[in-house]
């Protein structure tokens, strides 16, 4: 077909030749542009994922800063329940204020040990704090004996009584009894030992 019969053909219907010719240069533009479109989409149903799972997270967070807040006053709460191993006066102050507090009679604390966790030969069951272990002995009466005892497992340090024994002391008086307790007390784990530099 030549130019002549096609300016015919044009002349004789010239609405069917413009929508033909549009139609080519659309399904053209709808061929070139199919990649494009696609790669699109694509991205929109990304950014609608991350949107949604911003709007989850942000959800999720409602109240997030109140429970953090939360556990920080408990784990402040507990590291100052905690007994300092080096702080020997304070430890025999503590339990001399036990003492007169329930009004019994007691001798001078012995500190027994000092366990640590992951130390050979050590069987303790925290993985990460330390325990402190006493042995304290204590005179008065019955009455007097469990304010003792009730003083020690409310007051300021985490204490555990592991064994007990009590005597009469008839010589002192009907209701007098002698006590030896052995305790033990949570403790801040020492610190840790610096690894030498052996390229040093």
């Amino acid at each position: 077909m030549n130019a002549q019969k096609l300016i015919a053909i044009y002349r004789q219907q010239p609405l069917a030749v413009i929508c033909a010719g549009l139609a080519v240069i659309m399904v053209a533009l709808a061929f070139f542009r199919g990649g494009s479109l696609v790669d699109s989409e694509s991205r929109y149903n990304e950014a609608l994922s991350e949107a949604d799972e911003m709007e989850q997270n942000e959800q999720n967070a409602i109240g997030l800063a109140e429970d953090v807040e939360q556990i920080n006053k408990i784990v402040e709460e507990t590291e100052s329940r905690l007994m300092r191993e080096n702080a020997r006066a304070d430890h025999y102050r503590y339990f001399l204020s036990l003492a007169e507090g329930s009004k019994v009679t007691m001798s001078d604390p012995v500190m027994i040990r000092s366990l640590v966790p992951g130390t050979k030969g050590v069987n303790v069951v925290t993985q990460k704090l330390a325990q402190i272990e006493y042995r304290l002995s204590l005179q008065g009466n019955f009455n007097q004996i469990m304010d003792f005892l009730y003083l020690l497992s409310t007051g300021r340090y985490l204490t555990r009584v592991d064994a007990m024994a009590m005597a009469g002391e008839p010589d002192m008086g009907p209701d007098i009894v002698t006590v030896n307790l052995s305790i033990r007390i949570l403790a801040t784990p020492p610190p840790k030992e610096k690894k030498e530099d052996k390229n040093g």
